[in-house]
């Protein structure tokens, strides 16, 4: 278990990362040509971003996750807030398609899910809330997953002295 619930989203993120890479199956979809299995790190920055990369040059024919942390809402009592934490799994038109004629974008899609829709490993409970697949422009796919849950609301409670 990783206890997230009190970090930072920077700190979210990594806990979000290591549990991706730690996902031998994510690792095996993704299919990086110069990964070696026993540093998964490896992957990190490379094709796993702590944002959504969209940025990709005619080399990168690769696939990719991306994720992102939103705090759309905070409650009036100020001690709750909402939190959508969205993975963008991205792949090249070249790459996206496996042996058996399935997408990329789609495994890893339903492997994110598995792993984290109504799981509480995080400390807090997350929910999908949508799973939306569209073309990015003419090379790319993408698929975006929106998790939803509510956590308590770490910055200081500046009103009542804090109470």
């Amino acid at each position: 278990m990783v206890n997230s619930i009190n970090k930072t989203s920077s700190q979210k993120k990594k806990d979000l990362i290591k549990l991706l890479i730690d996902n031998s199956k994510i690792v095996e979809i993704i299919d990086n040509q110069d990964f070696n299995y026993d540093t998964p790190d490896y992957l990190i920055n490379r094709n796993i971003f702590p944002f959504a990369k969209i940025d990709f040059t005619p080399k990168d024919a690769g696939t990719y996750i991306g994720i992102k942390i939103n705090y759309p809402r905070i409650s009036k009592n100020i001690t709750i807030k909402e939190c959508v934490i969205s993975f963008v799994i991205i792949s090249h038109n070249n790459h996206n398609t496996v042996l058996t004629g399935e997408a990329r974008t789609d495994l890893i899609a339903e492997e994110i899910i598995n792993m984290f829709n109504h799981n509480h490993d995080l400390g807090f409970t997350v929910n999908l809330l949508s799973d939306i697949e569209d073309p990015l422009n003419e090379t790319h796919y993408y698929r975006k997953l929106d998790f939803k849950t509510e956590i308590t609301n770490s910055l200081d409670n500046l009103y009542n002295n804090g109470v």
